[in-house]
């Protein structure tokens, strides 16, 4: 099972290292398109660690840069999928058949990709997740 931990709390951040063996979370998905919780996702991962926003905020979301930084953080983000896709994908990703990597299917040259945007990603219908490369 997966522990159920309120946010709320004044220990939250300790029972959330409890779960990690004393580590912050090394990715955390945020579905809930709040903007407090949004804004404070990294401070619940690990140096090194990822956000996935898939819920979505209209306006402007402010998030600690130093902390951000700091950490050398990966964003993602992702869209459109219901309780039901999450609960499928966490079991498929726990049992190891299917991981981040498989949904990646196209690279992109920073230095040469505003120039073909149109058609890397525009005209693209192969494309799922693509990503720029530095």
């Amino acid at each position: 099972g997966v522990a159920t931990l309120d946010p709320s709390s004044d220990d939250y951040i300790d029972a959330l290292k409890a779960c990690f063996s004393g580590e912050l979370a090394g990715t955390v998905l945020d579905a809930t398109g709040n903007k407090s919780s949004m804004s404070r996702a990294v401070d619940l991962i690990r140096h090194g660690g990822k956000i996935v926003f898939i819920g979505l905020y209209i306006g402007e979301l402010v998030i600690d840069d130093p902390t951000f930084h700091k950490k050398e953080t990966t964003l993602m983000s992702s869209r459109n999928a219901t309780r039901e896709d999450f609960e499928c994908v966490i079991e498929l990703m726990a049992q190891g058949a299917i991981s981040e990597t498989m949904m990646k299917n196209q690279e992109f040259d920073f230095y040469t990709f505003g120039n073909q945007y149109q058609k890397n990603v525009v005209e693209n219908k192969k494309l799922v997740k693509g990503v720029i490369k530095f």
